[in-house]
């Protein structure tokens, strides 16, 4: 199917952290998908609205790392985070259905609470 296909080059990986205000820490990530490379900042509670908004449509084959009500903003609660958070969107990307990935692409393109920015294909 074209369509499905169409999802089929897309990566990303979470290369690094910002935190805001000392309140809250967005989570860096780097996406590609043919040519087109772009940067996505994210919140975990944004994370958790895509996990549940792709349960609303099927199984998801992977779970977010834990919420911490305490030291969420420590180096390693941070570093341990994104490390989860990276091998969450990885598993996304192998496992979930067609619904699901354009669910993950609105995701991984919007710019929410976060900033995009388009980096240059390398060449």
């Amino acid at each position: 199917m074209v369509i499905e296909n169409a999802y089929a080059g897309l990566t990303t990986q979470i290369v690094g952290t910002e935190t805001v205000n000392k309140s809250h820490t967005n989570y860096i990530a780097l996406c590609s998908m043919g040519p087109a490379r772009w940067e996505v900042r994210k919140r975990y509670s944004e994370f958790e609205s895509l996990h549940k908004d792709l349960k609303a449509r099927g199984v998801v084959p992977a779970s977010l790392p834990p919420k911490r009500l305490f030291g969420k903003l420590s180096e390693a609660v941070v570093k341990k985070r994104q490390e989860g958070l990276n091998e969450y969107l990885n598993k996304l990307l192998r496992g979930v259905s067609l619904d699901q990935k354009r669910i993950l692409m609105v995701f991984l393109q919007a710019t929410t609470r976060g900033t995009q920015q388009q980096h240059p294909a390398a060449g």
